[in-house]
C-alpha cells in the first residue's frame, strides 16, 4: 500500500523534484544536497537492519533526518510524539554528539526542556509529530526559535484541518523558509532570506 500511495505522490509531485524550478540558491541547494541526497550513507543499511520493523515511509524520513543533522549539525535535537527511538537513531547517526530529547505528548514540557529551547544561538534541530499538545508545543517552539532553529512537522497532509494548521505554522512572523514536502514539512528561520514557500517532489 505504501509503495502505490508513494507512486501517486511522486507522479503528482514530478515537477518538483530536484529542485527544479527553485530560483534561490540557498533553498536549491537544500533541496538538491538535503532533501533529495541521493549519496548511499554509510549508516542507511545499518539503521535499516537494526530496525526492520518500522516501515518504509519511517525509514525515508529517518534518512531525511539524519541528512538534516548531517548539515545542519545541531547540538540539541527535540522530538515531539510519534516513535522515538528511531528518530534518536538516525538523528545521532546524523552526528554523534547531538543531544536528543524526548518530550512526552501527554505532559507539559519540563524546565529542563524549556531551558534548551531558551539557548540563544544554540543550533537546534525539533521534529514534531501532530499528537495531544503539539499546537501548543510548536508555538512554544515558534517563540523560542531562533536563526539556527530548524522545525519539521509530520502528517502535514493527513486532513484539511491539519494542512491548514501547517500554512498557519509558514505564516508567522518569526518564519522566513517553508518546504513542503508531502510527508512532512520543513521550516527555517534565518532571517537573511526572504520569506519563501517551496513545494518539493521528496
Amino acid at each position: 500500500m505504501y509503495r502505490i500511495r508513494r507512486l501517486f505522490v511522486w507522479l503528482r509531485r514530478s515537477r518538483y523534484s530536484r529542485g527544479f524550478g527553485v530560483q534561490s540558491p540557498f533553498a536549491y541547494g537544500f533541496v538538491r544536497y538535503v532533501v533529495n541526497e541521493h549519496y548511499p550513507y554509510y549508516a542507511y543499511e545499518r539503521l535499516m537492519r537494526q530496525m526492520p520493523d518500522i516501515g518504509k515511509k519511517a525509514h525515508k524520513l529517518g534518512r531525511l533526518y539524519f541528512r538534516i543533522v548531517n548539515w545542519k549539525q545541531p547540538e540539541v535535537a527535540l522530538s515531539f510524539g510519534g516513535e522515538q527511538d528511531s528518530f534518536r537513531a538516525y538523528a545521532t547517526a546524523g552526528r554523534r554528539a547531538v543531544r536528543v530529547v524526548s518530550v512526552d505528548c501527554s505532559a507539559l514540557m519540563t524546565e529542563v526542556e524549556k531551558e534548551l529551547l531558551a539557548l540563544a544561538g544554540v543550533v537546534s534541530f525539533i521534529r514534531v509529530v501532530p499528537e495531544g499538545g503539539y499546537k501548543e508545543f510548536c508555538e512554544r517552539i515558534l517563540a523560542g526559535a531562533h536563526e539556527m532553529s530548524v522545525l519539521v512537522v509530520e502528517q502535514i497532509h493527513r486532513d484539511a484541518s491539519m494542512f491548514r494548521y501547517w500554512k498557519e505554522l509558514c505564516a508567522h512572523e518569526t518564519v522566513t523558509v517553508a518546504f513542503d514536502l508531502y510527508y512532512c514539512g520543513v521550516i527555517l528561520f534565518e532571517k537573511k532570506h526572504y520569506k519563501q514557500y517551496y513545494k518539493i517532489n521528496f
